[in-house]
Formats: C-alpha cells, sequence, structure tokens
C-alpha cells in the first residue's frame, strides 16, 4: 500500500495516469471502490473537537479537496463535517489540482480570505506545494501522514494542536 501513498491529495484520475493506466473504465472502477469502502472511512481522533473548537473561536474554515464532488458526497459528508465549513472547492471546481496552487487561490477568491491570514492543513507534499505556491502557511498534519513532509510552516502531531497555531497564526 505504501506504493500508492503518492495517489494521497490527487483526484483518482490523475493518479491512474501516473499508474500508466488512461481507461476510463478503470477510473470508473476506481471510483465504484471508493464508494464501496466508503463506510471504513473514519474521523482520526480529535479532529472533531478540534473543528469545534476553530468554531467556537470563529475560525472561517473550508475544504480544498482533489475528491469529485459525487465522491466527496459518498465517502466524507456521512462524516457529519460538513456543517464547519463556510466553502468548498472540490475537483471539478478547477482545472487544475494540487500541488497546483489552483484549487487554494479558487478558496482564496470565493471566500476573500487573504493568503496571510489563512492556514492549509495537509498530510502530503501535495498539499504543502500547492500552499506555498499560493502563499499560504502548510500546516502539516502528522498525524494522518503515510510520509514525512519537510516543507511546513508548522508541524504538528495532534489535531489538538492545529487550534494553537491557528490562534497564534491568523
Amino acid at each position: 500500500m505504501s506504493d500508492l501513498a503518492f495517489t494521497r491529495g490527487i483526484p483518482g484520475g490523475e493518479a491512474l495516469a501516473q499508474l500508466g493506466i488512461l481507461d476510463e473504465e478503470a477510473l470508473a472502477r476506481w471510483n465504484e471502490l471508493a464508494r464501496e469502502h466508503a463506510d471504513e472511512v473514519k474521523l482520526f481522533y480529535g479532529v472533531r473537537e478540534m473543528l469545534e473548537g476553530l468554531r467556537a473561536s470563529s475560525k472561517a474554515m473550508g475544504v480544498v479537496s482533489s475528491r469529485r464532488r459525487d465522491e466527496y458526497e459518498a465517502v466524507i459528508t456521512p462524516l457529519g463535517i460538513d456543517e464547519y465549513f463556510e466553502a468548498m472547492v472540490l475537483a471539478e471546481d478547477t482545472e487544475r489540482h494540487k500541488p497546483d496552487p489552483d484549487p487554494l487561490l479558487e478558496y482564496l477568491r470565493r471566500t476573500g480570505a487573504k493568503p496571510e491570514k489563512t492556514i492549509y492543513v495537509g498530510d502530503t507534499a501535495h498539499y504543502s506545494n500547492a500552499a506555498h505556491a499560493a502563499g499560504i502557511a502548510f500546516v502539516f498534519a502528522g498525524w494522518g501522514a503515510a510520509s514525512y513532509v519537510e516543507q511546513a510552516s508548522y508541524w504538528v502531531h495532534a489535531p489538538s494542536e492545529v487550534q494553537l497555531i491557528a490562534s497564534y497564526a491568523l
């Protein structure tokens, strides 16, 4: 499974293309498997509490994901966290995806957020590269990472630490 770690944070079609698979049927099967295993996706311990704490401190939050809308709705929406987010930028919303900055720039455009007052939390180099290219501080979420990311503004090991970063940096 570690051989496929590079697929985290990029759309399924891009992941398959990097594997040399350009078949539409393969992408359909990829998406079907994601939906079939959606019930196996769980929030990491402390994430809901982190979101509650950020909301209580009036921090605006959003989602920038390389998942397509139907995949997001099948896999993430059932986790019951959409209510915390003021905006979502998903794969269909930009032509280019992480590690390009376009999804983050679209989030900034939609919300009016300022790059210097925004942090982006993620667990792969794709997130880091996108954040740096958009001029946004990157918070490396070590609790969910398959490998270490060196280029980060902040490194955290538990969701509760994101609240500390947000109160300090924003």
